[in-house]
């Protein structure tokens, strides 16, 4: 007979584990870096990296508009001259025509044979429309009654604004005080090829004064525009924009010289 107590102090068998037991997984092996891929990546990224290097150079060294080797701002704006401040004036009387009047040292005088003569201005730029840029002067044209060559301009004159009021500034005795000032362009009022001094006519844009004005023999014509010094007739000059005409010193300075007129 067993000892309950002994038996009780023995170890118990226990059934046997009928679960499969699994070893645990095993890890994938781990794979070797692809040297091919690595190689590409890193001659891409060189490439890349060399690339913007030269590109980044070849911005820095191309000139902006402002730093083109040879130019300037002002050269680069525009091309066009003004003529300088005049630093004194000259006198010029005209016999035959009783007339004197005063102009800018720089301006020349020319008599031609058929009793006419010119002011012109120094060469400067100016834009005209048919021609572009060139270089001419400003003229004052004048003589005493109208030529053929004078009326073919006149009579193909439209006037480009109102006449206006020219108020001499030192006149003769026997003078009047001021006159009209008309402005005109061939054909239509849209560009400015001559101004005139037409006495008593006061013209609304549009007019004409007609090819035979001025074809008495005790008219004066005095006119004048842009020009150049190949211009054979009195008023004979190069078309410019209507709205500039008025805008430059050779302008300005042509219309001293108009207020200047002393008729005797």
């Amino acid at each position: 007979m067993i000892d309950d107590d002994l038996a009780l102090k023995e170890p118990l068998d226990l059934p046997e584990d009928t679960t499969q037991q699994h070893a645990p997984a095993p890890k994938p092996p781990r794979k070797s870096p692809n040297f091919k891929v690595i190689t590409i990546v890193f001659l891409v990224v060189i490439v890349l990296a060399v690339g913007g290097f030269f590109t980044y150079r070849a911005v820095r060294k191309t000139p902006t508009a402002t730093e083109t080797p040879g130019t300037t701002k002002q050269a680069a704006q525009t091309t066009k001259t003004e003529l300088p401040a005049a630093t004194g004036t000259k006198s010029y009387t005209n016999d035959r025509m009783r007339l004197t009047l005063e102009y800018p040292n720089n301006w020349v005088v020319t008599e031609g044979t058929d009793g006419s003569f010119r002011v012109e201005s120094p060469d400067f730029s100016y834009t005209s429309l048919d021609k572009g840029e060139i270089t001419g002067n400003f003229k004052i044209y004048a003589r005493q009654g109208a030529q053929t060559a004078d009326s073919k301009y006149i009579g193909k004159g439209v006037a480009v604004l109102p006449s206006e009021k020219l108020v001499y500034s030192k006149p003769a005795a026997s003078q009047r005080k001021e006159t009209n000032i008309s402005f005109f362009g061939l054909d239509t009022p849209d560009n400015f090829a001559y101004l005139l001094i037409a006495g008593n006519f006061s013209l609304k844009k549009g007019d004409s004064l007609g090819p035979n004005y001025g074809k008495e023999v005790d008219t004066f014509i005095i006119g004048g525009g842009y020009a150049s010094k190949d211009m054979k007739d009195g008023l004979e000059t190069n078309k410019v924009a209507a709205d500039s005409l008025q805008q430059t010193t050779a302008y300005k300075q042509a219309v001293d010289i108009l207020k200047s007129i002393q008729i005797n």
